[in-house]
C-alpha cells in the first residue's frame, strides 16, 4: 500500500511537469484612462516637433550669416581686400532680417 519513492533518473524524469507560460501581454491599452494618455502623448509629441521645425526654418538666416561670417575669415587669413567690407553687408543682412 506504501508507494516508494522513485529511485531511478528516468522515474524522476518522468514525473517531471511542463512549466505553464503565462499568456503574452497584449500591447493595446484596454483602459480609457490609457488611451486619453496615449492620444495626448501622441498629440504633445506632434506639437513639439511642428515647433522644433518652425524653430529650425526660423533660425536659416543666422546659419547662413555664420557660413558666410566662415567664408570672409578665411578671406581675412588670404589678405582679400574685399572681406572687411563684406562683413559690413552680412551684419546688416543679419540685423534686417
Amino acid at each position: 500500500m506504501t508507494e516508494s519513492a522513485p529511485t531511478g533518473l528516468a522515474e524522476l524524469l518522468a514525473g517531471l511537469e511542463d512549466i505553464v507560460a503565462p499568456p503574452p501581454v497584449d500591447w493595446l491599452p484596454r483602459t480609457p484612462a490609457a488611451i486619453a494618455t496615449s492620444c495626448l502623448f501622441m498629440i504633445l509629441l506632434g506639437l513639439s516637433l511642428s515647433w522644433l521645425v518652425r524653430r529650425y526654418r526660423a533660425n536659416r538666416y543666422r546659419r547662413e550669416a555664420l557660413r558666410e561670417l566662415d567664408a570672409i575669415e578665411r578671406g581675412l587669413a588670404d589678405e582679400d581686400p574685399e572681406a572687411p567690407a563684406s562683413i559690413a553687408v552680412v551684419l546688416r543682412r543679419t540685423a534686417l532680417h
